[in-house]
């Protein structure tokens, strides 16, 4: 499951895509260095701080539905799990399914509080901290990990 800075990380991938699209489109559409001088300014000043807002709220409504999902999966995970052990659906005599209802309420709860102490230092002012990572990942181990959090046995 991605992560808060996985996030982070990916937007800082896409902004300076964003960034440079808008430079050529400035640079297409600039005005001529013999243009005569223009006596009013205010409508573009007006309009690239109006597409900085649509930039701000389209960035800001993307990480809310990012992390939306990010914390009601594995909130959601937590609560299924227990309910399951709370309505008795594993029997007193049945340790093992018992123990693994345990650790995937376990795992989701850790998961949970990682996601919420990344919040917490993003809300820090620490976004300038944050250094890409880059290296292996074992997409089994990912996909294990995935399954393991959202199966249920029979």
């Amino acid at each position: 499951m991605l992560g808060i800075i996985d996030i982070i990380a990916t937007s800082v991938l896409i902004l300076p895509l964003v960034y440079a699209a808008t430079v050529s489109i400035q640079e297409a559409t600039a005005v001529p260095s013999d243009a005569p001088p223009v006596d009013n300014i205010v409508p573009s000043v007006n309009i690239q701080a109006e597409a900085d807002a649509r930039l701000n709220e389209w960035q800001k409504a993307t990480f809310l539905a990012n992390m939306n999902h990010e914390l009601r999966t594995p909130l959601n995970a937590i609560i299924g799990f227990s309910e399951m052990i709370k309505h008795g659906y594993v029997l007193d005599n049945d340790y093992d399914h018992t123990m693994e209802y345990g650790t995937h309420i376990h795992n989701a709860a850790i998961h949970l509080l990682s996601l919420i102490e990344d919040l917490l230092y993003l809300s820090e002012g620490n976004v300038e901290k944050l250094e890409r990572q880059e290296g292996e990942v074992s997409i089994g181990a990912i996909l294990n990990s995935v399954a393991s959090a959202t199966r249920v046995s029979a």
